[in-house]
């Protein structure tokens, strides 16, 4: 049998034919725009500051931000009113960044350096001779309590109404424990060291971080982001280094 196509029939067809070509490629570039927007890297950003609170239950930290400027570009320490007293190691401090607050992300890497920043001459000349003095007040009062001597000594023997010298004395010593045990070094702990006695840390224990801070003011971090939760926590100790 003869198909007979008339040029009309052949035309129709041919269009027919371009046209399903055409949807086929449309599915296929809606498809691999699907696949990109699924397999879209995330979005990583690193900001720096001070950590002021850790919240475990909550996952976040609260960090007062800060900008690191280049001591070797003049017009951006000009620009911003930077002076002597803002520069650390090969960076000038642009401390007014304002506080802000960062969900954690799971399993968030903390690296610890477990400096000792009363130790530290710059860090002192900025921010430190509060704390040391504080911690020196701390460890005397400690020692009156428990030697007996200098005006803590007069709990020992209790009040002029005949109240308990002992309990007065024990609520104050645990009193001045507490204290000091917030501005010195810590024991350590069982799975080997402390990062406030000198000993760095790398891992995922926030009751590290949160120990961290509760003995120093003002250590730098740096701290890095992807689609907005902190996946990295870093001390930078090494600003302060001359």
């Amino acid at each position: 049998m003869r198909m007979f196509f008339d040029g009309r029939g052949m035309t129709a067809a041919a269009l027919l034919l371009l046209a399903v070509g055409f949807s086929f490629a449309a599915c296929s570039i809606q498809e691999d725009m699907g696949k990109e927007d699924t397999e879209k890297a995330p979005v990583t950003s690193q900001v720096y500051g001070y950590i002021l609170e850790v919240n475990e239950t909550a996952q976040t930290i609260l960090a007062d931000r800060f900008e690191l400027v280049s001591a070797a570009d003049r017009e951006a320490v000009e620009s911003l009113g930077l002076t002597e007293n803002d520069r650390v190691n090969g960076y000038y401090l642009c401390e007014n960044g304002g506080r802000m607050l960062y969900p954690l992300a799971d399993g968030a890497q903390l690296v610890l350096s477990g400096r000792d920043y009363l130790q530290n001459d710059l860090y002192l000349s900025r921010y430190g001779e509060k704390a040391r003095e504080e911690k020196e007040s701390a460890s005397a009062d400690m020692h009156n309590v428990f030697s007996g001597e200098g005006e803590s000594s007069g709990l020992i023997e209790g009040d002029k109404n005949g109240a308990g010298g002992e309990s007065v004395a024990g609520e104050a010593a645990d009193e001045l424990k507490d204290k000091l045990d917030e501005m010195t070094e810590n024991s350590g702990d069982k799975d080997g060291g402390s990062a406030v006695n000198g000993l760095p840390y790398q891992g995922t224990q926030l009751p590290r971080l949160s120990q961290r801070i509760a003995a120093y003011e003002h250590i730098p971090f740096r701290i890095t982001l992807s689609d907005g939760k902190v996946v990295r926590i870093e001390e930078m100790g090494e600003l302060y280094d001359k």
